[in-house]
C-alpha cells in the first residue's frame, strides 16, 4: 500500500479486507445508512422503497466495500465511514439496481470479471443520469456516457472485444463486491452472531430454490416501488423489466366515480333531525344528501391525447352521471388556449358523448387557470409537507422544495382571490399510503421516526381526507393562503 493510498481505497482495488477501526462508532454508521435510505424514501420514491426493505447487515469481518443478496445490504464500516450522505444514497441505488436487473444470473458462461465490469457501466449510468446521490469518487468508478441505455451484454461485448485485463483496471475499479452467491463460502443464509449482524466472518450463501424465491420477491418488489413511484420516475431500463413483467394500469374509470361521487350536493333539513343537539334540548338539522352532481371538466386535449381516448373518457362520464337523478355539468377543452365551453343537464337535450373536442396544439395550463380566474371560480389545494417547516438532516432539497409549495400557495391566495380563487396548503406528516409503505412497514425505521411524535402512529390516508374536502368545500369560502398540518403533533416536537 503506498504512502498516498488509505487502506479502504486500497481495500476497494484489491479487494483485500483490512482490520476493522475500531475508533469507527459503528451506531453512527448505522445511522448514516438510515438517513440515506429515508432520503431516498422521499426524494427518489422507486429507490427508498427497493432500500428500505434490505436489512441492514454488518459485514466488515469478510466484505471489502458493500454487497446485496437481494434481502440483506451487507457492509464494510469502513468502506461506508468515508462515504459522504449523497455518496451513501448512490452506494444503495448500486446495489438495488444489480438486483433490479438480475445481474447476478445473466453472466451465463461470460468472463466473471469483464461482466461485472459491464454491470457497474450500466448500473452507474443510471444513477448519475437519474441524479441519484452523488458518485463515489474514492477509486474511479467505471461510468461512459456512450453506454447509456445499454444492457449489460451489448456491453460486455463492446469491452470484451476493445480491452484487455490490464487495460480495464485503468478505466476504472467495481464500488462493490459481486458475489456468486451460490457459490459462497459462508455456512447458509445469514444468521445470527452475539452482535446480531450475520456470520462472523462468513459470507452466506444459498441454495438455487432459495435464490430464486429472493428473485421472485425483488421482481414483487420492484413492481410495487415502480407504482408507488409513478410513470416517468424509474429508469428507462427498469420501466422495460417491468412492462415485461406486467403491465400494470391505474383504473381511472373507478378513480373517476369516486372523484364523481365525492362532489354529491347535500343540504340541512328538518325532516331527518340531527341527534347531536337531543342532550341539549336543541333540536338540529341532519344532512339531506341528494341525487344531484355538479361539476366542471376541463380536458386536456394537447397534440398527444387522441380524439378516441377523450371521447372514451367522456363516455364514461355519462356513463356516471346517468345513475344519478340530476347533474350540471360544464365542459371545456384546452391546450394553449381554451375552446368550447358548454353545459351539460338532463333537461339541456344535448349528451356529453356529442360534445365537440377541439384542440390538438401545445401545452399551456396558465390558458386554464386564467380561465378559471374569468370565471370567478375554483379552489386550489397544494399538497406540501412538514419538512418544507422543519427540515431533518439529509432531506434539504425536498424541504426547499415544500417549503416553495408553501410559498407558491400564498402567492397564489394573493394574486387570485379577487377572481374567487381560493389557494391553500395540506402538509401531511407521515400518512400510510403505497409510496411510504416501505417507510412504515420497517419497525426500525418506523420506531426511528415516531419515538418524538406526541400521537405516535403513523396516519391512514382518511385522516387527511377531511381537510382536503373541507377546502374544497364552500365551508371554506372564507379561508385562503393557509398551510394546515397533519402531522400527529410533529411541528411541536
Amino acid at each position: 500500500m503506498s504512502q498516498n493510498t488509505t487502506a479502504v481505497e486500497q481495500s476497494m482495488m484489491d479487494g483485500k479486507i483490512y482490520e476493522r477501526d475500531t475508533s469507527i462508532n459503528s451506531d453512527k454508521i448505522k445511522e448514516k445508512l438510515t438517513t440515506a435510505r429515508i432520503a431516498l424514501l422521499i426524494r427518489q420514491p422507486f429507490f427508498g422503497n427497493l432500500a428500505t426493505r434490505l436489512k441492514i447487515v454488518d459485514a466488515t469481518d469478510w466484505c471489502a466495500t458493500a454487497a446485496t443478496d437481494g434481502r440483506n445490504f451487507f457492509y464494510n464500516e469502513n468502506f461506508i465511514n468515508t462515504l459522504n450522505q449523497k455518496q451513501t444514497e448512490f452506494l444503495f441505488g448500486h446495489e438495488i439496481l444489480h438486483c433490479v436487473y438480475d445481474h447476478f444470473t445473466r453472466r451465463d458462461e461470460r468472463d466473471g470479471q469483464i461482466y461485472n465490469i459491464a454491470a457497474d457501466y450500466c448500473v452507474n449510468g443510471d444513477l448519475i443520469r437519474h441524479n441519484i446521490g452523488e458518485v463515489i469518487t474514492q477509486v474511479k468508478p467505471f461510468h461512459d456516457a456512450k453506454y447509456y441505455g445499454w444492457s449489460s451484454e451489448e456491453v460486455y461485448d463492446d469491452i470484451f472485444k476493445k480491452y484487455d485485463n490490464e487495460q480495464l483496471k485503468q478505466l476504472g475499479r467495481l464500488l462493490d463486491e459481486h458475489i456468486d452467491w451460490e457459490k459462497g463460502k459462508g455456512e447458509g443464509p445469514a444468521g445470527k452472531t452475539k452482535k446480531g449482524k450475520g456470520p462472523k466472518g462468513k459470507q452466506p450463501s444459498y441454495s438455487k430454490e432459495e435464490l430464486k424465491k429472493i428473485r421472485d420477491e425483488m421482481k414483487e418488489a420492484m413492481v410495487s416501488a415502480a407504482q408507488a413511484a409513478g410513470v416517468g420516475n424509474v429508469p428507462k431500463g427498469v420501466a422495460r423489466i417491468i412492462k415485461e413483467l406486467t403491465d400494470p394500469k391505474m383504473n381511472w374509470r373507478e378513480l373517476l366515480n369516486q372523484q364523481i361521487q365525492s362532489v354529491l350536493k347535500s343540504n340541512y333539513t328538518f325532516m331527518r333531525p340531527s341527534r347531536k343537539g337531543w342532550h341539549t334540548g336543541a333540536v338540529l338539522p341532519g344532512m339531506d344528501f341528494d341525487q344531484t352532481i355538479d361539476i366542471a371538466i376541463a380536458l386536456y386535449m394537447s397534440g398527444s391525447i387522441g380524439s378516441a381516448e377523450a371521447r372514451d373518457f367522456l363516455s364514461e362520464v355519462k356513463g356516471i352521471c346517468d345513475q344519478y337523478d340530476d347533474y350540471k355539468i360544464k365542459i371545456w377543452c384546452f391546450d394553449t388556449e381554451v375552446y368550447n365551453e358548454q353545459d351539460f343537464t338532463p333537461d339541456s337535450g344535448e349528451s356529453i358523448e356529442d360534445y365537440e373536442l377541439a384542440g390538438g396544439g401545445g401545452t399551456d395550463f396558465d390558458a386554464n387557470w386564467k380561465y378559471m380566474k374569468e370565471n370567478d371560480s375554483g379552489s386550489i389545494i397544494n399538497i406540501s409537507s412538514v419538512e418544507g417547516h422543519k427540515p431533518d438532516k439529509g432531506l434539504g432539497v425536498y424541504s426547499i422544495g415544500k417549503a416553495a409549495i408553501s410559498m407558491l400557495t400564498k402567492s397564489q391566495a394573493k394574486e387570485w382571490g379577487k377572481y374567487g380563487i381560493r389557494s391553500n396548503a395540506i402538509c401531511p406528516g407521515l400518512i400510510k399510503t403505497k409510496l411510504s409503505s416501505a417507510l412504515w412497514q420497517n419497525e426500525e425505521m418506523l420506531e426511528i421516526w415516531l419515538k418524538d411524535l406526541p400521537i405516535r402512529k403513523a396516519a391512514e390516508p382518511s385522516e387527511i381526507s377531511g381537510m382536503a374536502v373541507y377546502l374544497a368545500s364552500n365551508a371554506s369560502s372564507y379561508t385562503t393562503g393557509e398551510t394546515f398540518n397533519i402531522d400527529g403533533g410533529y411541528m411541536i416536537n
